[in-house]
């Protein structure tokens, strides 16, 4: 097996505050680039949607822990959206390559 480390795309993070029942959709910087770490900085899960179409997520989607990062595979989609269960978060998702 072989293993690539995800290489981020320069400058592309951006941060998502999660306030509500769920965020609008999030354009992606960078979204040629065929992967995207999500990491939750705040001490509650959430659940994301990547789409290629801006849409809302909920909590039958990708759970994104506290305290975690994931990388994800998006190949085209450029939209990221985000809804928390029980109170705010705070995401930061950077895209990239490799990693997964």
């Amino acid at each position: 097996m072989n293993v690539h480390p995800f290489t981020p795309a320069f400058k592309s993070t951006q941060k998502i505050t999660v306030v509500g029942t769920s965020t609008a959709a999030t354009n992606l910087m960078n979204a040629n680039d065929p992967c995207v770490r999500i990491t939750n900085s705040g001490g509650n899960d959430c659940f994301v949607n990547i789409s290629s179409i801006a849409t809302t997520c909920d909590d039958t989607d990708l759970i994104v822990l506290s305290k975690t990062s994931i990388v994800v595979y998006k190949g085209s989609a450029q939209y990221l959206s985000a809804i928390h269960v029980s109170a705010n978060t705070v995401l930061y998702f950077t895209t990239g390559n490799n990693g997964v």
